[in-house]
């Protein structure tokens, strides 16, 4: 169906939440060649079937509500994981895609490039800058796991010194030669915790009283300024907005554009992200920038970024740039997989 010769794309999703944490994605609006029309909601969704049914365009579901079977017009895509998120009686389909990818642990997946979208003339960044830290400490070692807590302190610098050693293949047929994906898949979001709570531990030190960290989570030690999480988008975009945002990328896999990146770049935060497997693919101008490589480096751009105003606004004119060609990258998602 062709609307002033445009394909409208329905995106729909029975809650709420997923498509609020997708940023502007899960809003109606256009993408060059496409409208989006998002349907969210108990009722919306409703109507969205009703569309697909009738064969009314081309259509995206988000986590399965619902699934759409019909591989022709349809994909379904599961935001916040790999495959292994996928229901399993719909694993057959062809039409599943994930935002996030493991490729040292998990075979090849479809996977949906997701960019952030704002069209904006200025990015701009707070006097007072602070360190803001959003996100949850999902899994805690214990005997039942390789990674124990002796292992992980024992991989500790390495982990460190190299944020790329876990998305290597090598690094897990080393440790778990003879482990299945589901106990490598495990365990690697066992060590994807440990590194994050150990970043922030080491930034902390650092940079005591200019880190915020929203969580429900208590794993760390008292001595952290720990806020009670914020759900609200609206306070959410206030808390990022000019100050440094960190990104330790997600726990499930390795990918550039995860719902917190994206919510970081929408909201104008400073991000600084650790080294993604798509990283350069991803974010080509903006990489140097952004991505670090090991905590040296993560500690040395938080420093740069601190002091210099003038780091800030290099950083502020690029993402203004790298955000207006974002919109071509997710036309040309959209058109590769609805041409």
């Amino acid at each position: 169906m062709n609307f002033f010769h445009k394909k409208i794309i329905f995106l729909i999703s029975k809650g709420n939440y997923r498509t609020n944490a997708l940023g502007n994605f899960g809003k109606s609006q256009i993408y060059k060649n496409f409208i989006i029309i998002s349907l969210s909601g108990k009722f919306k969704y409703l109507f969205g079937k009703l569309c697909n049914k009738f064969n009314l365009g081309k259509f995206i579901s988000i986590d399965g509500t619902p699934f759409l079977t019909n591989e022709k017009n349809s994909i379904n895509i599961w935001f916040g994981g790999t495959y292994m998120k996928i229901i399993k009686k719909f694993l057959q389909y062809e039409n599943n895609y994930t935002n996030i990818i493991n490729p040292a642990i998990l075979n090849h997946e479809k996977h949906f490039d997701i960019y952030p979208n704002v069209k904006i003339n200025k990015i701009s960044f707070c006097k007072n800058r602070k360190i803001i830290f959003m996100g949850r400490f999902y899994f805690k070692p214990n005997n039942k796991y390789y990674f124990n807590e002796y292992r992980l302190h024992k991989i500790r610098s390495e982990v460190l010194n190299d944020f790329k050693i876990v998305e290597n293949k090598i690094f897990w047929d080393e440790h778990l030669p003879n482990g299945d994906e589901k106990e490598k898949f495990d365990n690697y979001r066992i060590v994807k915790t440990y590194i994050r709570k150990e970043i922030l531990k080491i930034i902390n030190l650092k940079f005591h009283k200019k880190l915020y960290i929203y969580s429900d989570e208590r794993m760390l030690s008292s001595d952290f300024q720990i806020l009670e999480p914020i759900y609200d988008l609206s306070k959410i975009k206030k808390i990022y907005s000019g100050n440094i945002c960190i990104d330790t990328g997600s726990l499930a896999g390795s990918v550039t554009f995860s719902p917190r990146a994206i919510q970081i770049f929408e909201s104008g935060g400073i991000l600084l992200q650790t080294w993604q497997q798509d990283s350069k693919k991803k974010l080509d101008i903006m990489f140097d920038d952004i991505t670090c490589a090991n905590i040296d480096q993560l500690l040395q751009k938080i420093d740069y970024l601190l002091r210099d105003d003038n780091k800030c606004r290099d950083f502020a004119n690029k993402s203004s740039s790298f955000l207006l060609e974002c919109e071509n990258k997710l036309s040309k998602t959209l058109d590769n997989i609805f041409n």
